[in-house]
């Protein structure tokens, strides 16, 4: 049982538990990333000199087919030639009519043609070198996709060596976000399951996506398990490497009796709400909790509609309740009924709870009760109507009365409701 006015300076709220729709989703923290299956390494399968590089910095945007470094190979130039010395000997024995030689020749030049084929060299250019019958020096890289260079590896001028890395191509049209979910969620999420995505650079802006894969593994470090979401980028407005806040949909919307988060007291073992009974009496009662949406929990069992429940200062009511247990059942345990209980300060709490002078009602005269003439008062923190001339502890609540000149003890008597004279 708590007192209204102490209610009061606790700043004691209420709410009402109510049925009401339950969105069921799952809030999360998220990662932006690229859509690896768009995705493109540029190297050549070649070594040989970056004689000419046409992109300049990360981040340019390049198109299918364009133009990306030409590169210059012994390697390639000595294939280049052997191509054409098996062509030229080919036409050679044919023009002699010497059939059985001329079958040798093509046979090793369909052999040259393969070779370039392996070294990356498409058919037109193989056509062009055939038509033009002179070898080109350097050979031209070209994007195989429309996208953004990530990263750049290379300099124009440096020596690159056979299936080196040298550029990274990427769409970024859309992306990836890859949300972590703890292990309690796994179960709630289904790939479709729609999302939004909301991200720090754009709060007044939302991105829908929806769940397209969820990872099979679990992180032995963060114990959770991404569930990736397909998001179209068709501004690229979001960029990889950005964090995110997901908001994952997870079913349709089901009625339920609702609590708010905050009139929860969670432990490890169990959850608690304290429970307003009417006239000053609470009771901490344990409740089974359901699905979480929106700041506030499904009630599956030890409450009903209806009732109402602590949302502030809960926690300082089921201490008090816990302080009271004990106390009583210290009491209890005591077995001789004359034996005198005494605080830490040697005073008797007996004779204190007996003094119930001290509870000061109606119109409270401060000079009366200062009959030492030396303007200051004891009062209590918590009842502040608990008035003493000397030293004592408050009758109601055991506290420590604290000092206060007469001036003081009148202002706290207004701010918390008490008239005096």
């Amino acid at each position: 049982t708590i007192d209204p006015s102490v209610q009061q300076t606790m700043n004691v709220k209420f709410t009402t538990i109510e049925k009401r729709k339950l969105d069921p989703s799952i809030e999360t923290s998220a990662v932006i990333t690229t859509d690896e299956r768009k995705e493109r390494q540029i190297n050549a399968r070649f070594g040989g000199w970056v004689e000419k590089l046409y992109v300049n910095f990360e981040g340019q945007q390049v198109s299918k087919g364009q133009k990306l470094l030409e590169i210059y190979s012994p390697e390639l130039v000595a294939a280049q030639q052997e191509y054409l010395t098996a062509l030229q000997y080919k036409n050679n024995m044919e023009k002699n009519n010497r059939s059985a030689v001329a079958q040798g020749g093509a046979e090793l030049l369909k052999n040259a043609h393969q070779k370039l084929e392996l070294l990356n060299m498409s058919s037109g250019e193989i056509n062009e070198l055939e038509n033009a019958g002179k070898v080109k020096t350097t050979v031209p890289l070209y994007s195989p996709v429309n996208g953004t260079v990530l990263t750049k590896d290379i300099i124009e001028g440096e020596k690159i060596s056979a299936g080196q890395n040298l550029l990274l191509i990427a769409d970024l049209s859309t992306l990836w976000i890859k949300a972590d979910l703890y292990e309690s969620d796994i179960n709630s999420v289904n790939v479709g399951d729609p999302a939004t995505i909301k991200v720090n650079a754009f709060p007044n802006t939302q991105f829908e996506g929806k769940v397209s894969f969820v990872y099979p593994t679990i992180s032995s470090s963060t114990r959770t398990v991404q569930a990736r979401i397909d998001v179209a980028n068709k501004d690229y407005k979001l960029k990889p490497s950005m964090l995110a806040n997901v908001t994952i949909y997870t079913g349709e919307k089901d009625e339920a009796l609702v609590i708010p988060e905050t009139a929860v007291i969670r432990s490890g073992q169990s959850n608690i709400a304290i429970l307003f009974l009417g006239n000053g009496k609470f009771k901490p009662v344990q409740v089974q909790l359901g699905k979480y949406s929106g700041n506030s929990y499904q009630v599956v069992s030890g409450l009903t509609e209806g009732a109402k429940v602590v949302t502030s200062a809960q926690f300082l009511i089921d201490s008090e309740s816990s302080l009271k247990s004990a106390m009583n059942s210290f009491t209890s345990a005591e077995p001789e009924k004359e034996d005198v209980q005494m605080d830490e300060d040697g005073m008797d709490m007996e004779s204190q709870s007996a003094e119930s002078e001290l509870i000061r009602n109606g119109v409270i005269d401060l000079q009366q009760i200062d009959k030492n003439g030396d303007g200051k008062l004891f009062e209590c923190p918590m009842d502040w109507n608990v008035i003493a001339d000397e030293y004592q502890r408050c009758p109601l609540c055991q506290m420590k009365m604290k000092e206060f000149t007469i001036d003081e003890v009148k202002s706290n008597l207004e701010k918390n409701g008490y008239e005096y004279k």
